[in-house]
C-alpha cells in the first residue's frame, strides 16, 4: 500500500487536516503500519487522485480519511475494534459534524481570511516549495476554498459574516466536543480510536498555529481544558518529536527568504514582460537588431535652439 499525504513541518506532521488524521491513526497503530509507504509532499499532482490524503491499495485508489480508513480496517489494520454499536454510531455522527463546521472554518481561516491567507498560508508554501510550484499550488487551492465555502454557506452572505458564521458554528463544535470528552482521556473507552485520530487533526492545527487574525478558535480551544490537554495527550502519544511551541506570523516572515516569496517573482516576471513589450511597441529591438542607433543625442545647437524659445 502507498500512502499520499500533504507534508507538514516541524509544528504538524502535516498541515492538512485530514493527512493529519490518517497520520494520526497510523501513528497510534504502531509497528503495525509499517508496511505502509508514505509519500509526502505538498504538490496535489503528484497524488494519484489529487486530494490529499490518497490510498493506493489493491490496485485501487481511495481519497479522503474517512474513506483511507476504511480501507485500511479492511487490511487488518484497526483501532476500532472495541468500540460497541451505540458508540460506532454516535460516533459517525460527530465525524460528519467536524468536516462540516471544523474543516469548514480552519479553510476560511488559513485561506480565505486575507491577513492569515496573505502572513501565514503563502510564507508556508513559500518556504516548503521553489518558485513557481507555490503560485500553482495557492492558485489551485484557493480556488477549491472559494468555491467551498460559497456553495456551503448562502451566496449573499458576505465575506465577512460568512467568517462569522463559520467561527461561531465551529466553537459550538467545540463546546459539544468537550462536553462529549469529559474528564476522560479518550472519546471512546480507555484506548484511542479512529474518533481520537479525527480529532486530534483538526485541533493540533487549531491549537499549534497562531494566526494575526480570527484566532478566535485557538483562545476557545485553550479555555476547555480538556480539549487542550487531550490534544496535548494526544501529541505526545502519537508524535512526541512535534515541538509545541505555537508559531506566530512573524516567525513565517522572517524565515522566508524575499527571492522565494512568489509575490515577488511574480511581479518581476510582469515588470519584465511589460519592459520586453514597451520595447517592442517602440521598436527598440528592430533599431538594435539593424545597428541603428537607439539612444537619444541632443547636439549642441540643439541646446541653443531650445535655449532660445526662453530669451
Amino acid at each position: 500500500m502507498k500512502l499520499f499525504v500533504h507534508t507538514g513541518d516541524e509544528y504538524a506532521d502535516s498541515i492538512d487536516p485530514e493527512s493529519l488524521q490518517v497520520l494520526t491513526y497510523l501513528r497510534l497503530l504502531g509497528s503495525n503500519s509499517t508496511s505502509i509507504d508514505i509519500v509526502r509532499t505538498c504538490k496535489y499532482w503528484k497524488s494519484p487522485s489529487s486530494t490529499f490524503p490518497a490510498l493506493v491499495a489493491n490496485g485501487k485508489v481511495y481519497s479522503g480519511a474517512e474513506n483511507v480508513i476504511t480501507q485500511l480496517k479492511k487490511q487488518g489494520l484497526n483501532l476500532d475494534d472495541r468500540i460497541l454499536s451505540d458508540e460506532e454510531a454516535e460516533v459517525t455522527a460527530f465525524t460528519s459534524l467536524l468536516q462540516d463546521r471544523l474543516k469548514l472554518a480552519l479553510l476560511y481561516t488559513h485561506w480565505s481570511d486575507s491577513k492569515n491567507y496573505t502572513e501565514v498560508t503563502r510564507k508556508w508554501y513559500s518556504k516548503a516549495a521553489y518558485f513557481p510550484i507555490p503560485l500553482f499550488i495557492l492558485s489551485q487551492q484557493h480556488r477549491y476554498v472559494e468555491y467551498k465555502l460559497i456553495t456551503e454557506l448562502p451566496q449573499e452572505t458576505s465575506n465577512d459574516h460568512r467568517g462569522l458564521e463559520l467561527l461561531n458554528r465551529a466553537e459550538e463544535c467545540l463546546d459539544m466536543l468537550s462536553v462529549r470528552l469529559k474528564d476522560k482521556e479518550y472519546f471512546c473507552g480507555n484506548n484511542p480510536s479512529s474518533f481520537d485520530a479525527f480529532v486530534f487533526g483538526y485541533l493540533e492545527l487549531i491549537a499549534q498555529y497562531q494566526l494575526p487574525s480570527n484566532n478566535r478558535l485557538q483562545f476557545h480551544l485553550n479555555s476547555l481544558r480538556n480539549l487542550s490537554k487531550f490534544c496535548e495527550r494526544m501529541r505526545k502519544l502519537a508524535f512526541p518529536e512535534t515541538k509545541t511551541r505555537p508559531i506566530s506570523s512573524s516567525t513565517y516572515a522572517s524565515s522566508v527568504p524575499l527571492w522565494k516569496d512568489p509575490t515577488v517573482w511574480a511581479c518581476v516576471i510582469v515588470g519584465g514582460a511589460a519592459l520586453v513589450l514597451q520595447g517592442y511597441r517602440v521598436g527598440l529591438f528592430r533599431r538594435i537588431m539593424n545597428g541603428e542607433r537607439w539612444w537619444p543625442i541632443q547636439t549642441r545647437n540643439d541646446t541653443h535652439e531650445d535655449l532660445s524659445e526662453f530669451n
